[in-house]
């Protein structure tokens, strides 16, 4: 229940060096959750948690780490990543210097 909340995330995910959560908090998707976070779903069982039925927009598990339809459930929050969110700029996981990723990131979007 905890994982599937962004505030989790937001624990090391956010300042200068790597803003994730202030970047989530500032869009849509975070919008969204602010004002219907507490009507979410966060008992459903793994593997189950569906957009549309059990929340509303998306959090950083939704998309990072839950598992939905076909989509199976992963702890590789990197498995699914279409952008890179590393200050000073965001760029394509296979293209991050430190530590490309072995993954095609339109593969990884469409996920």
């Amino acid at each position: 229940m905890e994982a599937r909340k962004p505030e989790a995330c937001g624990q090391c995910h956010l300042g200068p060096d790597h803003p994730q959560i202030e970047i989530y908090m500032e869009s849509k998707h975070g919008d969204i959750y602010t004002a219907f976070g507490d009507q979410y779903n966060w008992n459903a069982a793994p593997g189950t948690w569906s957009p549309g039925v059990d929340f509303r927009g998306p959090t950083c598990s939704s998309c990072h780490m839950s598992g939905a339809g076909t989509v199976l459930t992963s702890h590789d929050v990197t498995e699914r990543l279409a952008w890179e969110s590393q200050a000073p700029k965001s760029i394509r996981p296979e293209n991050f210097p430190p530590f490309p990723a072995k993954v095609n990131h339109e593969t990884e979007r469409d996920k």
